[in-house]
């Protein structure tokens, strides 16, 4: 997919992670369950523990998909026909990740100020 801000090879471990069970598509969580891993070299330096949320692993890149997913969710559930993001950053994304899982048409405008690398991530009818 064109959504991915990681290194696809991330993705293997993350994918593993979703819940399988009789849930149906619709009801199934956008995102994943992410890792939570221990940094020795942060915790070190701070002298605390650190642990660090790998939500880059998410299929749109960051943990934008857990909010924006649900909203989206619900708002195709509430009778949403389309939906409109104004983010060119990782809301834009996550919002665009979602409208497709759900099968829903999404718009996203982008702002003058969004970087060039981010058009091609963001999937086209």
């Amino acid at each position: 997919s064109r959504l991915h801000a990681c290194p696809p090879r991330h993705l293997g471990a993350a994918v593993a992670g979703l819940a399988t069970g009789t849930t149906s598509a619709a009801a199934a969580p956008l995102h994943l369950e992410t890792p939570l891993v221990h940094s020795q070299s942060l915790s070190e330096h701070l002298g605390a523990k650190v642990y660090l949320k790998l939500d880059c692993l998410q299929p749109p890149g960051s943990f934008k998909i857990r909010g924006i997913g649900e909203t989206v969710r619900t708002a195709v559930a509430g009778g949403a026909k389309h939906i409109v993001s104004s983010s060119g950053g990782n809301a834009g994304l996550a919002a665009a990740y979602a409208a497709q899982q759900l099968e829903v048409p999404c718009t996203v405008v982008l702002p003058s100020t969004t970087p060039m690398d981010v058009h091609p991530r963001l999937p086209r009818p």
